[in-house]
């Protein structure tokens, strides 16, 4: 090119022609300067979290095969005002609630919750008063006319996809019992790399090869059963209560109830011992 870089015609190349070395040095600045740059032309867009979360899921619009509430309800119990059951032509019941003039479909803020079962139904209406904090809703879509009740325009998320939980044991994790199982959660799976974490139909499973620990989450306590024999475990503060001849969901003979943080150390230390117990199989 006559001229060089000093006549070329690209105003990204002109200060290039001050360079007086092209060298590694020279290079990796440019580099730096070249990406700044970018940054600074192709920004990503500052979209509210709302529509972010809308586009980045699976929703879904179809047939609704009946709306609950608010009234007594033969199956579900009474459904108080301001909550609606949506019964999915899938033979699947989502949880909306009127937030500040808008209905919302439940979820976690990242997971819609979901149930297919009426026994779960009937938990949520017995639950949903008694529970001060309430998990984060996700974005959705449900407009009723006021006179009828039914759906005038709705948009549920898809809870065929992986954007999806089985509701049950999420609606209790929040506040301190949440904040409790974060904490414990944190310290199983800091046991070893090999712990997995599995969520269950009624329960979280942790496992090696099998699970060594179970936690159902309830309102006021966390239940953990623990998968070794009652004979095995040594509870010098006998904090553990022997279940082997009880039904339970969860795998193992020892049950434990974590009420509050100052139990989290003689816990881990008796969850310690399962993990132990499954490696020694």
């Amino acid at each position: 090119m006559k001229g060089g870089f000093a006549e070329s015609p690209l105003a990204l190349n002109h200060e290039l022609a001050t360079l007086d070395h092209w060298n590694q040095e020279t290079i990796e600045r440019r580099i730096e300067e070249l990406a700044y740059l970018a940054c600074e032309v192709w920004q990503i867009p500052q979209l509210p979290s709302a529509i972010i979360r809308r586009y980045s899921r699976s929703w879904k619009k179809g047939a609704l095969a009946d709306i609950i509430g608010p009234a007594e309800y033969p199956r579900a119990g009474f459904v108080p005002k301001g909550v609606r059951i949506i019964q999915g032509a899938e033979q699947r019941f989502y949880l909306f609630r009127l937030v500040e003039g808008e209905w919302k479909q439940y979820g976690d803020g990242v997971n819609v919750w979901y149930t297919e079962t009426w026994q779960n139904v009937r938990q949520w209406i017995r639950d949903i008063p008694t529970i001060d904090e309430v998990s984060e809703v996700v974005e959705s879509q449900l407009v009723l006319s006021e006179d009828s009740g039914e759906a005038l325009d709705y948009l549920i998320l898809e809870s065929a996809s992986k954007n999806s939980s089985r509701i049950g044991y999420h609606l209790y994790l929040q506040g301190e019992i949440g904040a409790l199982f974060e904490e414990i959660d944190k310290r199983i799976l800091a046991l070893s790399e090999q712990v997995r974490r599995e969520e269950q139909k009624h329960y979280i499973a942790y496992k090696l090869d099998s699970n060594f620990v179970d936690i159902e989450p309830k309102r006021k306590s966390l239940k953990l059963i623990l998968n070794m024999p009652f004979t095995a475990i040594k509870d010098p503060k006998e904090i553990c209560r022997d279940v082997t001849n009880i039904g339970h969901y969860g795998n193992g003979d020892v049950e434990i109830r974590l009420t509050d943080f100052n139990q989290l150390d003689d816990t881990m230390m008796l969850v310690q011992q399962a993990f132990l117990w499954r490696m020694q199989l």
